[in-house]
Parts: C-alpha cells; structure tokens; sequence
C-alpha cells in the first residue's frame, strides 16, 4: 500500500524500537558478523583465476583494452570530422 516494509512502518510509529532494534545489532556485530576476511580474500582470488583462465582462452577480451582501442577509435573519428 504504502511502498515500504511493515517493518519500517513499526519503526516510524514507535521510534524505542528502532532503537532497540539498533543496541541488539551492534551487539551481534552489525554487518561484521556476516564478513569473513580470509574467506572473502579466498573468493576473490578464485575470481580473479577464472577470468584470466577465460581471458587466456579467448572466451573473453581484456575490459581496459576495449576501452582504450574505444577511446582511440572515437578520437580519431573526432579528428577526420
């Protein structure tokens, strides 16, 4: 009906429970509790790994590369107008 959360809506109306809501999560850790440093760095390095495999195999073109040859390829349609 209105476009937000019934939960927001508790919140507006009763403002304690906002903050109740907020002491309980610092007390868990926040967002923290969900971020795990070492597996995170393991994720993105085995990430990183698959993209340059499919970079390495064609699958996929290097995105400064296109970039670059995109910005030359526009300059000089710019200089030859």
């Amino acid at each position: 009906m209105f476009g937000v959360s019934r939960r927001t809506i508790q919140f507006i109306i009763d403002p304690a429970k906002h903050e109740e809501n907020l002491l309980r999560r610092k007390e868990r850790g926040g967002w923290k509790q969900y971020y795990d440093k070492e597996s995170h760095r393991e994720a993105i390095k085995e990430h990183r790994d698959y993209k340059k495999d499919l970079f390495n195999k064609g699958l996929i073109k290097n995105e400064r590369e296109c970039h670059t040859k995109n910005k030359q390829t526009n300059t000089q349609q710019e200089l030859a107008n």
